[in-house]
């Protein structure tokens, strides 16, 4: 197998365009209806746990070598949130984190993406 080809060269020669892509916007648009719950402990510490699901539109601003390509796609959207932290009235300090999956569709192929956040904070009231 070739080490220095984001597509294997198998494929490469089914698709195209992807040997004159550079690159491109991918924006979705998404209907994505979810269910998220807080859980209360003791009226000072939480957990929030979210997730939703949904699909939507994707414009696709394609760049490629010799040629600028606009066009929109279908493409689905996964997402999971969830949050711990503790409240008083002096102190609040909190982890969040989660994922987003979501789709590129290009030629004849599908690209997941799957970027992941974590979120550390706090502070004092005054």
């Amino acid at each position: 197998a070739n080490k220095d080809t984001l597509v294997p060269l198998s494929t490469l020669n089914k698709l195209e365009n992807i040997a004159r892509y550079r690159s491109g916007i991918y924006n979705t648009f998404s209907f994505a209806p979810g269910y998220g719950y807080t859980y209360v402990i003791n009226k000072q510490f939480y957990v929030t746990l979210l997730g939703y699901a949904g699909v939507g539109l994707q414009p696709q601003y394609v760049i490629y070598s010799d040629d600028t390509e606009f066009k929109v796609k279908g493409s689905y959207k996964l997402s999971f949130k969830t949050a711990l932290g503790y409240n008083s009235d002096m102190f609040f300090a909190g982890l969040s984190a989660g994922l987003d999956l979501n789709t590129i569709n290009m030629e004849s192929m599908q690209i997941r993406i799957m970027p992941m956040f974590w979120k550390l904070g706090g502070g004092i009231r005054f």
